[in-house]
């Protein structure tokens, strides 16, 4: 199978699984309850400094902070178990990346921007 083919089934089979996953949550509720997945490196800290200060608390945002392991990070989060984080979209995306060969071209995108970089 060629490595296309892998990423592309293994792309389906995981929105199938998060599709699939349960909402214990009443969708009609509204809820302010947000977790937010860490794993302690110092780059959070604006997180824990949000948290002491106040300031989800001002927006009214009732946080619980979800204490994870790089092993198991991104699965944690498409399963459901914190619902944001800080991390760089890239470091979700890489593990799906496709190399192709004799290829020196880099792409990089930012969601939310109708933009697309190249660079060489």
């Amino acid at each position: 199978m060629s490595i296309l083919k892998r990423v592309a089934l293994t792309g389906v089979v995981s929105l199938v699984l998060i599709g699939c996953r349960r909402n214990d949550a009443d969708s009609t509720s509204t809820s302010n309850k947000v977790r937010v997945g860490y794993i302690g490196i110092t780059c959070e800290a604006p997180i824990f400094s949000a948290v002491e200060k106040g300031f989800f608390k001002e927006e009214g945002l009732d946080v619980s902070l979800v204490k994870c392991e790089w092993a198991n990070y991104k699965d944690i989060l498409a399963l459901g178990g914190f619902d944001i984080t800080h991390h760089l979209v890239m470091y979700f995306l890489k593990p799906i990346e496709i190399y192709r060969r004799n290829s020196s071209r880099l792409f990089a995108c930012a969601i939310g921007e109708e933009r697309q970089h190249q660079f060489n």
